[in-house]
């Protein structure tokens, strides 16, 4: 009994009268046809019953083929290797994979965002105030935190100084045009407690006879060795 598949049209021989198809491929398919919409909500209902099941089932799955059959493959967004579980796998991670789908369509998500800030400029000035009143200590924690991170990083780019009298290290945490480690070192820098710097000085003046000479001297130094441009 020739007969003419409902399907996919081509011709067969048919064992019983009521036969309809060339193949249980063809009446497979036509049922799927038929039946798309009780069918996707069928699998639906399945896959939110058996969600943890479905989980477990594809973690086991995937280390079954990493240990049997691994594929070594490079990242397209990090260049790092890592062992494909598929072959049609271009990523390490999801981190990587949604990283360079942002990139792609960076002006499409920026237009996008755009749109919406300026269409729900009051709600988000809003929900942003909101949310501060809200968070007000873990805001005054967080700012407090940053400026002691901000402080210690100014520190350790201070360079190290040293007191002008005695020579021992100035802390780091005192304030910049700090000079000596102690008032006592200040007083002694200051007042020349120090007897033989002062009896140095002074012998080095009754030498020259004066001070003034000393200036004279000193002056004509430095004009003779940076002359004054002519005009």
């Amino acid at each position: 009994m020739n007969k003419t598949c409902e399907q996919c049209g081509g011709q067969f021989v048919a064992k019983q009268a009521r036969s309809r198809f060339c193949s249980h491929n063809c009446s497979s398919k036509k049922y799927r046809e038929e039946n798309k919409a009780t069918l996707a909500t069928k699998k639906k209902k399945y896959r939110e019953e058996n969600k943890t099941a479905r989980a477990t089932y594809q973690k086991k799955y995937r280390e079954k083929i990493r240990t049997t059959q691994p594929m070594n493959k490079t990242c397209e967004q990090c260049g790092g290797q890592f062992v494909a579980t598929q072959a049609r796998s271009r990523f390490c991670s999801h981190n990587c994979s949604s990283k360079q789908y942002r990139e792609k369509n960076r002006a499409a998500f920026n237009a996008r965002s755009n749109k919406y800030r300026e269409k729900n400029k009051a709600a988000i000035a809003t929900k942003k105030k909101k949310y501060r009143e809200e968070n007000k200590t873990a805001f005054a924690t967080y700012q407090k935190k940053y400026r002691e991170k901000i402080r210690k990083q100014e520190l350790a780019s201070r360079p190290d100084r040293h007191c002008l009298d005695c020579h021992s290290p100035i802390p780091t945490t005192s304030h910049t045009s700090r000079q000596f480690c102690s008032r006592k070192c200040g007083d002694t820098y200051f007042n020349h407690k120090d007897t033989t710097g002062d009896a140095a000085f002074f012998e080095l003046i009754a030498a020259t006879n004066t001070l003034s000479e000393i200036l004279t001297n000193t002056q004509t130094k430095t004009t003779q060795s940076n002359p004054i441009p002519k005009k």
